[in-house]
């Protein structure tokens, strides 16, 4: 017995080790699989001033927009707010000094920089003195000049600015060039050394963005080549239909592959008029054209609430699927992805983005935290960009992933005009769906990869629909009807009534007729 009960105790003691080992096991292998999911850099980027009701107005927003391009999480804050050990937290940080005449008054953000050693990117004024020292830096100033700026093949040979602090001497990488023959300066746009940069000049609107895009990438060190899509906005329910799938085969035909914004619709889903709209996607789908959800308008967005937004947009989404569309990315302006409301419940489905400048900016939860993505595109309007000169024949490349933008042609004259640009244009465009993005309810999955799409992992048919949304459809439901049996009863009645009346009234006029003539006979 004792021998047996020695056998049964090291037995369990067997059993409870390996299951100890397979449990360690498990854990290691789930540690190892969430280490293997890339996580998104985390930027520090801190500013002196939003320069409102000035010429550099936006520009913290536009390299907000730039920074989501590459699919950085940013966190955004002002010197003022500036808290001590802030600086250590983060994988690097860019400092925006856009006044010239403000002074640093947070102390505790000069002595962290002094002791800072981490990525370092300067834009603008008051550079610090152990970023002068790391990069050589000699500097003059042009109080107000027109400057000529190149950034890769692209040139903008006109561009005002004001109290530029150009550099003399540098060590480093250069990129780009300011230049100006009536002031002799010849310097370079940017430089980088060591993981510290120095950018004199950002303005938003202007080659600046472009300039100030190749120095980034390189800055976090990010490899993958830029893109470029055509992106068609403005496009709803009530759009001349019949005009898009027109465009989407002009498209097509050039060999134009693009991507269009569409409008979501909330209710009356099951219309004719939303059935069409269905049925115009779904033939974009088939003409090489890639469909992005653009983001609800916002007031009608902030009345909702959370729950119901979110409902809302998952429900458009379903409603896409499940008619052989498959959605691959958000539009939205920028804002939306620092607003925990509409980041969480509007775009939460959504891996891929195309972020807009905004527009009117109305918060609901507003965080100083980005949302980031794993596919993010850089918007910018298609007529900015066709303005640069071009110092090659070849096309130039866009450093980040860019939605060139227009608006969807109202007439036709409009329509002849966009094409006729396309074709004169240097750009070439991709095709967004050749890039891997997905978007996921509840209820369905819609994916792309390698140009392949996918919804619930069943590949979309793009032969085309042919289907007929009919007509004869009732918008508003009937009122029950009481006594409608009696009443046309009652009216079947007086008819026949009235008809008889009008026999016997017609016999008496012929009679009465006839009498009077055989009166005048005799």
């Amino acid at each position: 017995m004792r021998i047996q009960a020695a056998y049964t105790l090291a037995r369990r003691s067997l059993i409870l080790l390996l299951a100890i080992c397979l449990l360690s096991l498990a854990s290691l292998s789930k540690g190892a699989a969430q280490a293997a999911v890339p996580q998104p850099m985390s930027i520090l980027l801190i500013y002196d001033s939003l320069a409102k009701g000035t010429p550099s107005e936006g520009n913290v927003e536009a390299l907000q927009r730039l920074l989501a391009a590459f699919k950085v999480k940013v966190v955004l804050t002002d010197f003022d707010s500036y808290e001590p050990g802030t600086l250590s937290r983060y994988n690097g940080v860019i400092a925006v000094r856009s006044a010239p005449d403000l002074q640093m008054a947070n102390k505790d953000y000069e002595q962290d920089m002094a002791r800072y050693q981490g990525e370092y990117l300067h834009i603008g004024n008051h550079i610090p003195g152990q970023l002068q020292r790391k990069l050589s830096l000699k500097t003059a100033v042009a109080p107000e000049a027109v400057m000529r700026l190149q950034a890769g093949s692209l040139i903008e040979p006109s561009v005002k600015v004001t109290h530029l602090l150009y550099m003399t001497h540098y060590e480093g990488r250069a990129y780009g060039s300011l230049s100006s023959q009536s002031l002799g300066i010849n310097s370079p746009y940017a430089v980088l050394q060591g993981g510290s940069g120095f950018i004199p000049y950002f303005q938003q609107g202007n080659l600046s963005e472009f300039a100030l895009a190749y120095v980034l990438k390189d800055w976090l060190q990010i490899k993958e080549k830029g893109h470029q899509y055509l992106l068609i906005q403005e496009v709803y329910p009530f759009s001349d239909l019949a005009r898009l799938t027109e465009l989407a085969d002009r498209l097509y035909t050039s060999g134009v592959p693009f991507a269009v914004s569409v409008r979501p619709v909330f209710s009356n889903t099951d219309y004719p008029a939303m059935q069409r709209y269905l049925q115009a996607l779904e033939y974009v789908q088939t003409r090489n054209g890639s469909i992005l959800v653009q983001v609800p308008v916002v007031a009608e967005a902030i009345s909702q609430g959370a729950d119901v937004l979110k409902q809302n947009m998952a429900g458009f989404i379903d409603v896409l699927a499940e008619h052989g569309i498959a959605p691959l990315g958000v539009v939205g302006e920028m804002y939306w992805s620092y607003d925990k409301m509409y980041a969480a419940q509007g775009m939460g489905f959504f891996d891929s983005s195309v972020l807009l400048p905004n527009r009117q900016v109305l918060y609901s939860q507003q965080m100083n935290t980005s949302m980031s993505f794993a596919s993010s595109a850089y918007s910018l309007d298609m007529d900015k960009l066709q303005q640069l000169e071009q110092k090659e024949e070849a096309p130039a490349l866009l450093p980040m992933d860019t939605a060139l933008t227009v608006n969807f042609p109202e007439n036709e004259a409009a329509q002849e005009q966009l094409l006729q640009q396309l074709k004169d244009s240097w750009l070439v465009f991709d095709d967004y769906k050749q890039a891997d993005h997905q978007v996921k309810t509840s209820s369905h999955t819609s994916a792309s990869q390698n140009g392949t799409l996918q919804i619930d992992g069943q590949a979309v048919d793009l032969t085309g629909s042919t289907g007929r949304v009919t007509e004869d459809y009732a918008y508003t439901q009937k009122a029950v009807q009481s006594f409608s049996g009696l009443f046309r009863v009652q009216n079947y009645i007086l008819v026949v009534i009235i008809a008889t009346a009008l026999v016997v009234f017609t016999l008496f006029l012929i009679i009465g007729y006839r009498l009077y003539k055989r009166k005048y006979y005799k």
